[in-house]
């Protein structure tokens, strides 16, 4: 080979090893770019859902019966304020102030308690002799979507999918109707007795269960973290390798 082929053939070489060795500098400079202005990264956030406990102020109401007139009976409403809500129970106490007797009792009353929710179907309707509890309990028939995880790309974003999709609000501070009467249990033919049991007090208490929602980042294990560093460095030594062998070659013309 002449010389100045040679010459024209170091020269050519020259020049595609400079290239090369400019589109790795710039690649480098490139990636460190984009590592210095991170994209936000859809992220999974576990859900896990609280089961808490509620009540509201106990009521203390009263039911007549009377034996001239109009019965007087109670009529309330209550409204729980939370989401979330999956039971209401409202229990009812009391006992009959007038009973006589010895080794039965007489005279004794009957208070039939009862409970509609909002959408007007009645919950419960039951009675009590004399004395005792009455339970009635509400099962919310739209309670929330449990669901495990939701994917977002911030805390706030995840709060927000959360709130807007899986946050159940029926019944959250819609009315529920209570109904309390008494039937006194002393007979007409016994008026001075009748006339000193007109009725009836009672307490009623409202608990409820609902769900709240906590939310936790899911982290990335050290395995994964440790095979994204090798690919990115066995990437690095694969562009030097090349490089090399490019200059290598370049240089090997006699």
């Amino acid at each position: 080979m002449k010389k100045g082929d040679k010459i024209v053939i170091a020269v050519g070489v020259a020049v595609i090893v400079l290239a090369a060795i400019g589109l790795w500098i710039y690649a480098q400079e490139a990636g460190n770019e984009q590592q210095g202005q991170p994209q936000e990264k859809i992220k999974t956030y576990d859900v896990t859902w609280e089961e808490k406990q509620g009540s509201l102020s106990s009521i203390e109401g009263s039911a007549s019966d009377k034996i001239l007139g109009k019965d007087v009976d109670y009529n309330g409403t209550i409204t729980i304020p939370v989401s979330n809500i999956k039971s209401i129970t409202f229990t009812l106490t009391w006992e009959d102030d007038h009973t006589y007797g010895i080794l039965k009792k007489k005279g004794e009353d009957t208070l039939t308690f009862s409970v509609v929710s909002p959408d007007g179907k009645e919950i419960g309707n039951e009675q009590s002799i004399g004395n005792g509890t009455i339970i009635l309990t509400a099962t919310n028939p739209e309670s929330p979507q449990l669901v495990s995880y939701v994917e977002a790309k911030t805390l706030e974003d995840a709060e927000r999918i959360l709130e807007s999709n899986y946050t159940c609000e029926n019944w959250k501070n819609e009315p529920f109707e209570l109904h309390v009467s008494v039937k006194v249990g002393e007979k007409f033919y016994k008026p001075f007795k009748r006339l000193k049991d007109t009725g009836n007090n009672f307490t009623i208490d409202v608990t409820y269960t609902y769900y709240v929602p906590h939310l936790t980042e899911e982290t990335t294990s050290s395995e994964e973290t440790s095979v994204e560093e090798t690919s990115s460095s066995t990437e690095m030594i694969a562009e030097t390798d090349a490089i090399g062998q490019i200059i290598a070659t370049g240089y090997g013309f006699h």
